[in-house]
């Protein structure tokens, strides 16, 4: 195993880490007494940061040092400005900053006064994802500690400078993790995320210039200043500075928080810090910084862990958090997993997002259960890049796509092949899902239904049963007595055929509220005697027959079934309309 130095969670080991006591007497606030009384001017600071080459450990990787230098001089701007920490760590994956909090909170109160000095602020705010009790209460009580100490409050260390803490704990949505969604929940409003410009240094919090760090960027911050920029640079690669806190989880024998510099391979981080792919089995695919990133082969994992490295890989580094699958995975259960948690945490703002996050896990909701289309591929491709890269007000929509978008060089390098087979168009890119999962989700062809017993002339009618997705309200249940469906054991029917409706049936294909746009309407559709039409045996969605594959990819593999002729009230039977309206005719206008 290599050896290097460490410093990020030295203190960490010790008996009692997140108390005052230890963390001064292991050279705590060391850093903050060398920038107040030597004493150093607040540009003085902001440059050695800058200098140190340090990145964002929150995701994005954006230089912290000239992100403190965007903040406007205040003898041109006399507005307060203020320090937002984002602990909100919601990211699937990622749990370093936990550590931080829990085990040495006042390292992270340090770098918060490092910082607010540099910036020439006084007012300091800590957003802590709201499921962090433990994180929570640990800072809450080391600022107490502070405070007492005359480490915070006025005159600190009996010097002019005046610096104020205040914890705020979030209500658990990842959403707020983003930097204005972030300042609108700290606001008192609902956390959606503000359109830029104007950036939070000219407007952030209350309107005035904010600036927006996470834990483990301000945590580098007293080391950088204590031991200086060229120590720092001596760390990592030249582009991608110092240690980062690369959380190993998955299948995986020793899950959990490794501090590493940048520039190892995922490989020596994997078999010499996790102990290598639990059980003895094969690696098949893993993400190298969170769910957001893109999922990446096993024949990749010699990729370097930086932030040049992933982006050459075709991934992301963001939080430095590997995600290990093993070879018994399904990745369309995982990529199921993952659309599910966007959906459920988009905010709803922008139609890219909303929609396209409800589509894609529907698409992969099907495909994990083994009725998926070859449309599919192709459809998940349109909608992913209807939704990135950066076409929403915030990222929440390029996260979700970014797995879905992510590329593999070529067909022979697609993760877990286990059987040969062979993509459509191999030469161009293809989308990163299981090659074996692939033949055997879409490998079936359409085909007509089993000849039914006695048909006339081979018709084929399948059976038909009640949909049990129907809609409680749906009409057609309360006043048809039988709603027609396509069959419901969809297991052994193939994923789409043609059919011969016999005679005229009426077809629900009311959707369920979960699906698209979370629309509810009901359509009912006619089939004259003997008009052909396919049927999908996966969601019940009918079309005319003959129709291109681009159209039933637009219309059905979405679980959108395009709109038969609408059956009139008057074409229902008799006994089974609505009764008569009681309200009474609306006015007519002039």
């Amino acid at each position: 195993m290599k050896t290097f130095p460490t410093y990020l969670l030295d203190r960490t080991k010790l008996k009692d880490s997140h108390t005052l006591a230890v963390y001064r007497a292991n050279g705590g606030y060391k850093a903050l007494e060398q920038v107040l009384k030597k004493p150093c001017t607040p540009d003085q600071v902001t440059q050695v940061v800058k200098d140190s080459g340090l990145r964002g450990r929150g995701g994005a990787g954006f230089p912290t040092g000239m992100k403190w230098g965007f903040m406007p001089d205040p003898k041109k701007d006399p507005r307060p400005r203020y320090l937002a920490v984002n602990a909100d760590e919601s990211e699937p994956g990622t749990c370093k900053d936990r550590v931080l909090m829990e085990k040495d909170p006042h390292g992270l109160i340090e770098g918060c006064l490092i910082a607010a000095y540099a910036m020439r602020l006084s007012t300091v705010y800590i957003y802590v994802r709201g499921e962090y009790r433990v994180s929570y209460d640990r800072v809450a009580a080391a600022i107490e500690e502070a405070r007492k100490a005359n480490l915070l409050g006025k005159n600190i260390l009996g010097t002019d400078f005046t610096c104020e803490m205040w914890m705020h704990k979030g209500a658990g949505a990842y959403i707020c993790g983003e930097e204005t969604g972030l300042m609108e929940s700290l606001e008192g409003k609902r956390g959606h995320p503000r359109p830029k410009p104007p950036f939070p240094a000219g407007s952030g919090l209350w309107k005035s210039p904010t600036t927006v760090n996470n834990v483990e960027s301000l945590f580098n911050a007293p080391y950088i200043v204590e031991r200086g920029a060229d120590w720092f640079k001596a760390l990592g690669t030249p582009k991608s500075t110092g240690n980062f806190l690369c959380g190993v989880s998955g299948h995986v024998n020793k899950p959990g928080v490794y501090e590493v510099p940048f520039g190892l391979t995922a490989r020596e981080i994997l078999e010499e810090f996790a102990g290598g792919v639990w059980k003895g089995r094969k690696l098949k695919a893993w993400f190298p910084g969170g769910s957001s990133c893109g999922m990446l082969p096993a024949s990749m994992i010699d990729t370097v862990m930086d932030h040049e490295g992933t982006k050459n890989a075709g991934s992301m580094f963001g939080t430095g958090a590997m995600i290990i699958l093993d070879e018994t995975a399904s990745v369309a259960q995982i990529m199921e997993v993952t659309l599910r948690f966007y959906d459920h945490e988009s905010c709803g703002q922008c139609s890219q997002c909303r929609e396209g996050t409800q589509w894609l896990h529907q698409i992969f909701k099907r495909i994990a259960r083994g009725a998926g289309k070859q449309e599919d591929i192709e459809l998940m491709s349109s909608l992913a890049n209807g939704m990135a890269p950066g076409k929403t007000i915030c990222a929440l929509s390029d996260a979700a796509a970014i797995p879905t978008r992510a590329r593999a060089p070529s067909a022979g390098s697609l993760v877990g092949t286990t059987a040969t087979a062979t993509v459509a168009r191999a030469s161009r890119p293809t989308t990163l899902i299981d090659q074996a999962e692939v033949a055997w989700t879409f490998g079936i062809p359409n085909v007509a239904w089993p000849k039914a017993p006695n048909s006339p002339k081979g018709t084929s009618a399948p059976p038909i049963t009640r949909s049990p997705t129907c809609s409680r309200n749906c009409r057609a249940r309360r006043y048809s007595p039988s709603p027609w469906r396509t069959p419901s054991a969809h297991a052994r029917m193939p994923p789409t055929a043609t059919a011969t409706i016999p005679s005229t049936k009426f077809i629900c294909t009311s959707r369920p509220s979960h699906v698209v746009g979370s629309m509810t309407s009901i359509q009912y559709h006619t089939i004259a005697p003997s008009h052909p039409v396919t049927i999908s045996a996966t969601d019940g969605s009918a079309y005319p027959a003959g129709r291109s594959s681009a159209h039933q990819r637009s219309t059905a593999s979405a679980g959108r079934p395009e709109r038969l002729k609408s059956c009139p009230m008057s074409a229902m039977p008799t006994s089974h309309k609505p009764p008569p309206s009681t309200k009474s005719p609306s006015p007519v206008r002039p």
